[in-house]
């Protein structure tokens, strides 16, 4: 059924009812699909931020700036650039504030590579569920950094690539290519971590005829190279904004989602104040009739009917619909994979 809007006097009453993905996806098409963590971490959770909060190499100084926030690395980084705003009003030194920053946005890029699985851990039949799920749609938008959408493409003899482009080609190198089309297009909006931009403005992805080999992709980032993770990790969205726009590829990918009035699923995604520009990007592609869904884990009815408010609240004037995260092929909870105790 449905999750609706029922009116009781002056007050708007929101329900804790879901729809399941089943009745939502026979109900037409749905050509866009944007991804979020919840989808990596439903395999892998140790994508969460609990688990790379954890595993990261900080500073106690930097440590420190985690208590008020948590585990969440990117609010912990819109605090430090909101203290640099301030001193820099007060006309106070700012150089450490900035080492600071520089120091936890590195560290989340060095632990999501750290704690990122193995390529032998995903099985060909996850990688077949994952892969089908995504090519049901025409657009995929995601702002993972993580390899699991490559992976689950090159799984069994690169089957699932046909019918799909990831805007990368080349022979030797694989550098951006705006004019490549596919059945199934994919737009990595926060970049990732297999693809690079150097100094020139040239945007590019690591590949090999296997994907494990980019697990080490760390290792390709000397101090000397003119080569730079394409990575967003910035604390605030107007911070990842001025990042996005310094990148040809990364433009593309949000001007993409901004031009997109194809209906949408939203699987995964917090969209947080830290994703305004996300937001942003989904309101301006509202046209009439647009539809729009969004995946919600089952956690208890305040809980469903707290992130429905939340959702209503982001974005209003349209008329979304809900549907149990757990009743979509990305959200089953079986193709969760447990990590080697050894490693975790």
């Amino acid at each position: 059924m449905a999750a609706t809007l029922s009116t009781l006097g002056s007050v708007t009453a929101i329900d804790a009812e879901l729809e399941s993905w089943s009745d939502l996806s026979s109900d037409g098409s749905w050509p866009t699909l944007l991804l979020g963590n919840g989808a990596s971490m439903n395999i892998w959770p140790a994508f969460g931020y609990d688990s790379l909060f954890e595993k990261a190499t900080l500073s106690v100084s930097a440590r420190h700036i985690f208590g008020p926030v948590g585990t969440n690395f990117e609010t912990a980084l819109e605090y430090i650039q909101h203290a640099r705003v301030v001193l820099q009003a007060l006309r106070k030194p700012v150089d450490a504030v900035g080492a600071l920053y520089d120091e936890i946005r590195d560290s989340l890029f060095n632990v999501v590579n750290d704690a990122h699985m193995e390529w032998g851990l995903l099985s060909d039949e996850c990688a077949t569920v994952v892969a089908d799920a995504l090519k049901f749609h025409s657009a995929v938008f995601t702002t993972n950094y993580d390899l699991l959408i490559y992976w689950s493409l090159m799984s069994g003899d690169r089957q699932h690539l046909q019918g799909t482009t990831d805007l990368f080609s080349g022979q030797d190198e694989l550098r951006f290519n705006p004019g490549l089309f596919a059945r199934t297009t994919f737009y990595y909006l926060h970049g990732a971590i297999h693809l690079w931009q150097d100094d020139d403005g040239v945007n590019g992805k690591w590949a090999s005829r296997e994907g494990r080999s980019l697990r080490q992709i760390a290792s390709q980032y000397r101090p000397d190279s003119q080569i730079r993770p394409l990575f967003v990790s910035e604390g605030t969205s107007e911070e990842k904004l001025r990042t996005i726009r310094r990148s040809p590829y990364l433009s593309h990918c949000l001007n993409a989602l901004t031009a997109d009035a194809g209906d949408i699923v939203v699987f995964g995604h917090s969209l947080s104040i830290q994703d305004k520009h996300i937001r942003d990007a989904l309101r301006v592609g509202h046209t009439a009739g647009r539809r729009i869904a969004f995946s919600v884990r089952p956690g208890g009815e305040a809980a469903v009917q707290r992130r429905k408010a939340e959702l209503y609240d982001q974005f209003r004037g349209l008329q979304p619909r809900f549907f149990d995260a757990t009743t979509h092929p990305l959200g089953n909870p079986a193709l969760a994979v447990d990590a080697p105790t050894a490693d975790f």
